[in-house]
């Protein structure tokens, strides 16, 4: 099991087999993205059935992030680049290299216990997707995390980010 994606591409087809599609000559970037984004409900409960399998086995004294990103862009996007500070993809989990209109892609961040000489104290990262926007226009979405080890520590955060090529 290297990574994860759920649910069923949202393409131009699908819509075509709809029947409030079915007469529509011209379907749009935007349709694609709006009926992804309605869509993103039928796939949530097979994400977190599998999350939940996921940590049962995880040791539990490591401090790990599990990292969903849904795809409602009316494209495919694709894994850019990606950063791991403390901690690191684990072994049964990779950032998704592809993901589809209306699929969610599913990895798992986990501290390690050490990093290089140093003692790692939680899971920390970041991961950049490209795709299209709404205009079609070359975008990149960034996702970045800090899970410390502390449960005191109120400096937890995700970020997003995205910014047009």
């Amino acid at each position: 099991m290297a990574y994860k994606v759920f649910g069923n591409p949202i393409t131009e087809e699908t819509l075509k087999g709809m029947p409030e599609y079915a007469n529509k000559s011209i379907i749009t970037h935007v349709d694609k993205a709006r009926m992804a984004f309605n869509m993103n409900s039928t796939v949530e409960a097979q994400v977190c059935e599998y999350m939940e399998n996921l940590q049962k086995k995880l040791p539990c004294d490591i401090v790990s992030t599990f990292g969903t990103i849904y795809n409602a862009t009316g494209d495919i996007v694709k894994s850019y680049a990606y950063r791991d500070y403390p901690g690191k993809s684990a072994d049964e989990s990779v950032y998704p290299v592809t993901i589809r209109n209306g699929q969610c892609g599913v990895f798992l961040h986990g501290e390690t216990k050490e990093m290089g000489t140093e003692k790692c104290n939680g899971s920390c990262g970041a991961v950049v997707y490209l795709g299209r926007n709404n205009n079609e226009e070359v975008c990149e979405w960034m996702m970045s995390w800090s899970n410390s080890i502390s449960v005191d520590d109120l400096d937890n955060k995700v970020s997003k980010f995205s910014s047009m090529r």
